[in-house]
């Protein structure tokens, strides 16, 4: 049991009893943020503690914030692909749990969710 396919079935309960246009979709693209939200949180932590910036040392640092654009695209489109294909793997694995969407879960997503992001930012504005 993945992390991100436990997060994204979540994702796809809470979606699907929101009566949602397409849930699969719409937990594909959560599952995406938190992925770049645990991204934000890695290179953070390896700044904060080893005042090391990966990303100048890999790019440079003589361009802009839109320079990584393209590396963004092109990593939201195989993370979508990827959750696409495997979307009904994971629906069918995890559908018989009854008690998914209970308070313990949904603050267990919510914590793996918003926490890297709120943690990242710390380590960002104390560095």
């Amino acid at each position: 049991m993945s992390m991100y396919d436990f997060i994204f079935f979540t994702y796809y309960k809470l979606f699907s009893r929101t009566k949602d246009t397409d849930p699969k979709d719409s937990a594909i693209n959560l599952i995406t943020v938190v992925i770049f939200f645990h991204l934000f949180l890695c290179h953070n932590a390896v700044l904060f503690f080893a005042d090391t910036n990966l990303l100048a040392n890999v790019f440079g640092k003589d361009h802009g914030k839109y320079y990584y654009l393209p590396f963004v695209i092109v990593f939201m489109v195989i993370v979508y692909r990827f959750y696409k294909k495997r979307s009904s793997v994971i629906i069918n694995r995890y559908d018989d749990r009854k008690n998914i969407l209970s308070w313990f879960n949904l603050l267990f997503v919510l914590v793996l969710t918003i926490g890297p992001i709120l943690l990242g930012i710390y380590f960002l504005n104390y560095n």
